[in-house]
């Protein structure tokens, strides 16, 4: 069976983009383990952020967030002001008329 997993570790003087000999082994049922030996890239640079929150427990955080709105949020305010105006012009010649 092939895949692929993400392991949070805590590696401060490992710089990025390194390779290095792994083994893990995780313990399940009774007195089981699955074991994988092997070689693990470290990626170039962090998409995600972690925190350590305690011993051996990490958070992952939110990426930060982009400044200004969102692009379909600006797109909605100008569909609805359009349709408003419409609305108010054709009120308007309708008062108009009579």
């Amino acid at each position: 069976m092939c895949g692929s997993a993400v392991i949070t570790i805590n590696t401060p003087g490992l710089p990025l983009g390194a390779t290095l000999p792994c083994a893990v082994s995780v313990g399940y049922g009774s007195g089981q383990a699955a074991r994988w030996t092997g070689t693990v890239s470290m990626p170039g640079s962090l998409a995600v952020r972690y925190a350590h929150t305690g011993n051996g427990v990490y958070a992952q955080l939110p990426q930060a967030p982009q400044s200004g709105a969102p692009a379909w949020a600006i797109a909605l305010i100008a569909i609805t002001s359009a349709l408003l105006a419409g609305v108010g012009v054709l009120l308007y010649r309708q008062r108009r008329l009579r």
